[in-house]
């Protein structure tokens, strides 16, 4: 997720696109929010959803490797790194997606 497809003009990839570019959706982010929230920060900052009423606010990040994986081509160390990066933040977070 997050990726282009290749080309000569944009390479392999694109570092960060997705959140870029959910950054720039006010339905993915409240950024008026998170200049309240965050100050001059907000731009490294979590993500933060437009509140809804009678909901609590949705804060959450996103994540990327240096190195883009396809999953149609990981091997098993693959998976395991992936398995452990979760464990390792899961306990920052309510909810996982």
């Amino acid at each position: 997720m997050g990726m282009l497809v290749p080309t000569p003009s944009n390479g392999n990839s694109t570092d960060f696109l997705m959140e870029h570019k959910m950054r720039q959706d006010p339905r993915l982010y409240d950024a008026k929010y998170a200049q309240h929230k965050y100050g001059a920060s907000m731009n490294c900052s979590p993500l933060v959803l437009p509140l809804i009423k009678g909901f609590r606010r949705i804060v959450y990040s996103v994540y990327q490797y240096p190195e883009l994986l396809d999953s149609s081509n990981m091997c098993m160390r693959d998976w395991r790194c992936i398995a452990e990066d979760i464990w390792t933040v899961v306990i920052s977070f309510n909810d996982l997606v």
